[in-house]
């Protein structure tokens, strides 16, 4: 089996007050963080065999439908990584 992640994740419009919620008041590991610019900005917090992964939700609406999908319904996903996408889909697609 795969041994990609398996991630509770959500956009917020409150990005730095809830990393520093996760960071500072829960105090869960931070795995990984990324800054690409004003509208891309995310990181992964750990803790036990979970991970949660926050994305700052998009100051203006030029910003909302690139990259990845900010279209309702809003709140939170999860994200499934995976290296080997196409024999997984395979797999589940002949159960189907």
């Amino acid at each position: 089996m795969d041994k990609g992640e398996f991630r509770f994740a959500y956009f917020s419009s409150k990005y730095q007050e809830t990393f520093d919620f996760y960071k500072n008041i829960l105090e869960f590991n931070l795995k990984f963080s990324w800054d690409r610019g004003p509208n891309d900005k995310g990181s992964v917090f750990g803790h036990g065999l979970g991970l949660i992964e926050i994305l700052k939700q998009p100051d203006n609406e030029q910003e909302f439908n690139l990259g990845l999908d900010h279209r309702s319904p809003k709140g939170s996903f999860m994200v499934i990584e995976t290296s080997n996408i196409e024999t997984i889909f395979s797999k589940y697609k002949k159960r189907t």
